[in-house]
């Protein structure tokens, strides 16, 4: 594969990943003399590349005697988890063009492999969220190594890209579209990796004022929210109506996350809340599989979790019936594309 022999790869958290280079590389024990910055022909400058794209992972250039050496940081993965093995094949394949290109001096900004994945059937993207799909699941059993998993991801690519032309004729117009549905879908994942970091750098105080805020829009009624200070583990209580005499009362936790929430955590929320409320439990990271299989089961509680994206989702869905000032909470402006075919 290609850069495999010169790069060195690294699993690690969410935290190590964020750390600067030499925190990573200090973490990780890696010997160096000098970090090498990496100019790019758009004129930037970075010692850490890949830091401004919304990949999970991160590569670094260094010298070591009298070598250049490069290592490439990436999310650990759940090898259990198709989806999430799937998009760390893809961030590695992803990643080790950036060793190619200190190789040859280009710069690498390509979405190739993520469309190769899409259209071999392999994964599914929507507003930056991978889903991997039952023929994904298959091939990552079939080609473990992944040198043979791209080759065969571009190989079906080109396959799909033969078949289109046979279908439609080679024309200028068809190339046009191709690059205008690359062109949306990069700006549709950078809309959302701006709001996902703008949702977890927000005060936490602000945040609670936001979900209370959408709260609202719904039509349901705020009736409290935790003052600063300790919250006991409730942050929000909203009724069906103003008066609050309608039931069930809504018992809602708010917690600005970078990771997701575990099942301990769930568990500490639904003890608060009684057989005839409801609970909502709001972050701006995700719920693991245990937390989520929790929340289904509950037979006597209604448990609802929020997501940063099902957020994200419902500020969008009801933005128009919140006030102007409200907005500014977490403040969207749309912008209108012509929708690619598929």
């Amino acid at each position: 594969l290609l850069g495999l022999e010169s790069a060195s790869i690294f699993e690690c958290d969410f935290n190590q990943l964020h750390r600067t280079t030499e925190e990573r590389f200090e973490a990780f024990n890696i010997e160096f003399d000098e970090i090498v910055d990496f100019g790019v022909k758009d004129g930037t400058v970075s010692e850490d590349y890949g830091q401004s794209q919304n990949t999970e992972g991160r590569t670094s250039f260094y010298t070591a005697g009298k070598n250049i050496k490069s290592a490439v940081f990436v999310l650990s993965s759940d090898k259990n988890n198709p989806e999430e093995l799937m998009k760390q094949y893809i961030v590695i394949l992803h990643e080790l063009g950036h060793v190619s290109d200190m190789e040859n001096r280009v710069n690498f900004v390509s979405p190739d492999i993520e469309v190769d994945a899409v259209k071999a059937g392999w994964m599914r993207k929507q507003k930056g969220i991978w889903t991997i799909t039952e023929e994904g699941e298959s091939a990552l059993g079939e080609y473990p190594n992944p040198d043979e998993f791209y080759r065969e991801c571009s190989r079906l690519y080109r396959k799909w890209k033969q078949d289109q032309v046979s279908e439609n004729g080679e024309s200028e117009e068809s190339t046009i579209e191709d690059d205008a549905k690359i062109t949306f879908e990069e700006s549709e994942e950078q809309a959302f990796s701006e709001i996902r970091a703008y949702l977890e750098s927000i005060n936490p105080y602000h945040l609670q004022d936001l979900v209370a805020a959408l709260l609202e829009a719904m039509d349901y009624h705020v009736s409290w929210k935790s003052p600063p200070g300790k919250d006991g583990g409730l942050d929000i209580i909203a009724w069906n109506d103003p008066l609050g005499t309608k039931p069930p009362r809504i018992k809602v936790q708010v917690k600005r996350r970078l990771d997701n929430i575990r099942v301990d955590e769930l568990r500490s929320f639904i003890a608060l809340v009684n057989e005839d409320e409801v609970g909502i439990f709001v972050t701006t990271g995700g719920f693991t599989k245990d937390s989520e299989e929790l929340s289904r089961t509950q037979e006597r509680r209604k448990i609802t979790l929020i997501d940063r994206q099902k957020l994200i989702d419902l500020w969008v869905e009801y933005n128009d019936r919140l006030e102007k000032d409200l907005r500014d909470l977490l403040p969207l402006k749309p912008i209108y594309f012509l929708s690619p075919g598929d």
